[in-house]
């Protein structure tokens, strides 16, 4: 299997993770959808949460490779918002807020648009979610 293939495959898996976190959400389960967004991090970015919340923008991209691949780039952006929601819920403004920045700086530095039509429905989402999104 190549890398592009293992990429492709982590990325429909993140999306269903995505759902599953909505619903955790939703059920007020946040300690539980904190986890599994950790998780699908560590998978997507090969990083701790530690190393995700030292990083910015422009490391993230050159230790994960996320520019290389925008899909991979909207779905980790839609990771760290949801970090960043559950953050705000919990009554923490401070990881709230970084969660919001790194979502919102990888958006802004894609090079490219999505290639799969589901990761292109979750930018246009997502982009219109941080446009209302309050941290405090």
């Amino acid at each position: 299997m190549s890398s592009q293939d293992y990429i492709i495959r982590l990325i429909r898996r993140a999306i269903h993770v995505l759902a599953r976190m909505t619903g955790l959400i939703d059920d007020q389960k946040f300690k539980e959808a904190l986890a599994l967004a950790e998780e699908t991090l560590l998978d997507l970015t090969g990083l701790t949460p530690e190393l995700l919340w030292t990083a910015d923008r422009a490391l993230l991209s050159y230790l994960t490779g996320l520019s290389q691949n925008p899909d991979q780039q909207v779905v980790v952006a839609k990771l760290f918002f949801d970090k960043a929601r559950i953050h705000k819920i919990l009554g923490d403004p401070v990881a709230s807020q970084r969660f919001f920045e790194l979502s919102e700086q990888l958006l802004a530095g894609m090079q490219a648009k999505p290639n799969d039509t589901a990761v292109q429905t979750l930018f246009n989402q997502l982009r219109d979610d941080l446009q209302t999104f309050e941290t405090s």
